[in-house]
């Protein structure tokens, strides 16, 4: 068993977004919100009552691990906090999918050639079971914006790795998600 790591390839088959997608929903990585007084992911900010789950933060593929093709834990767990259960299926669909350029899911992802985007988020969205309507496009697009603001905020607070991130350029690869017209616009039950 491996963790994904920052140079592997994330182009795993249609198949392993199902894995992917189940551990993302188990309740063993979805505690409930207990004590509000907690610092979270860099904010002094208390959570907001109706956010009564703690989302892991970042479910992409350099946090699972793996076995073969089979996603069988979570790690690494610093970007923990309240916030609504799509959150981690927007950044989850975000990087699985992949929903970003085609170059760029070539280039960075390692996709030997573009994936079919709509069967990948079918897969994922039909193993993780009942979700209210939401539009994929704009919940990825708004989960993947602010991640870019924690990551320039913590970065401008001296908070590593992001501040070396940042100093990398990194920032604009965490913006410009959803950047093909390929990408499906709305998920509504079944697909």
């Amino acid at each position: 068993m491996r963790s994904a790591g920052s140079n592997s390839s994330y182009d795993r088959p249609a198949a392993s977004t199902r894995y992917t997608s189940l551990l993302t929903k188990d309740p063993r990585h979805q505690p409930s919100l207990g004590a509000t007084s907690r610092r979270w992911m860099g904010s002094t900010r208390s959570p907001r009552r109706r956010h009564r789950l703690l989302p892991r933060g970042d479910p992409g593929p350099w946090n699972f691990i793996w076995h073969d093709n089979d996603a069988v834990g979570l790690i690494d767990w610093d970007y923990l906090h309240p916030a609504p259960r799509l959150d981690d299926v927007a950044y989850a669909l975000q990087w699985f999918v992949p929903l970003r350029s085609d170059e760029f899911t070539l280039e960075w992802h390692h996709f030997p050639e573009v994936p079919d985007r709509h069967q990948r988020i079918a897969v994922f969205l039909q193993a993780y079971g009942e979700l209210p309507s939401f539009d994929v496009v704009d919940a990825v697009t708004g989960r993947m914006e602010a991640t870019r603001e924690l990551v320039q905020q913590l970065a401008e607070d001296g908070q590593e790795p992001q501040r070396t991130w940042v100093l990398d350029g990194a920032l604009p690869s965490l913006s410009g998600c959803c950047e093909t017209p390929r990408s499906p616009r709305v998920h509504r039950g079944g697909w």
